[in-house]
């Protein structure tokens, strides 16, 4: 599994997030990565979920094929019917160096990781 860290103050304490305003379009390409000494940070625009989430973001790494695969794993008992396109924002660390695809509902982003200081 990866490691992840607060970008700024969000729920669940390892990332934070906002609903795009209504008419809003997500980004193109709606995910971005860059990378640092050891890290990745995410911003993933553009993922449709209910208006009041509750998520537990995880993922996990393949040195062979240089992919961390993430999952968006929605846990509100009583999910919004109404929906909204979500900027999600993260950061995956103790990711070793060298180039990386992060992947994550259908999208992908990728990455060059230094080595840690």
């Amino acid at each position: 599994d990866v490691n992840l860290e607060t970008v700024e103050d969000g729920f669940q304490g390892n990332f934070s997030g906002f609903c795009l305003g209504y008419g809003e379009e997500p980004s193109d390409p709606p995910m971005l990565a860059t990378g640092g000494e050891g890290y990745i940070s995410i911003v993933h625009d553009g993922v449709e979920t209910g208006i009041t989430p509750m998520w537990n973001i995880h993922g996990s790494l393949s040195e062979s094929t240089r992919t961390i695969s993430m999952v968006y794993e929605e846990t509100n008992p009583e999910p919004s019917q109404e929906t909204c396109l979500w900027s999600l924002m993260y950061v995956i660390h103790g990711v070793p160096e060298g180039d990386w695809t992060v992947e994550a509902r259908g999208d992908s982003a990728n990455a060059t990781v230094l080595p840690p200081l």
